[in-house]
């Protein structure tokens, strides 16, 4: 079985929607056609990058 890929624009429009809705992170999956854990795990990575570059 192979992973789906999915382009970076999809990627960050997917986790600002899910920032804009707040607590509805699995309904905001579901619209989109992802896993839960999907769209999480592209939350945590955007906002790790973004701590890092705070940093900077």
């Amino acid at each position: 079985m192979t992973r789906k890929t999915y382009p970076l624009e999809f990627t960050l429009d997917a986790v600002a929607l899910a920032r804009e809705n707040g607590a509805h992170v699995a309904q905001d999956a579901r619209d989109l056609r992802l896993a839960k854990t999907t769209l999480l795990n592209w939350m945590r990575k955007a906002e790790k990058k973004a701590t890092l570059l705070d940093q900077v």
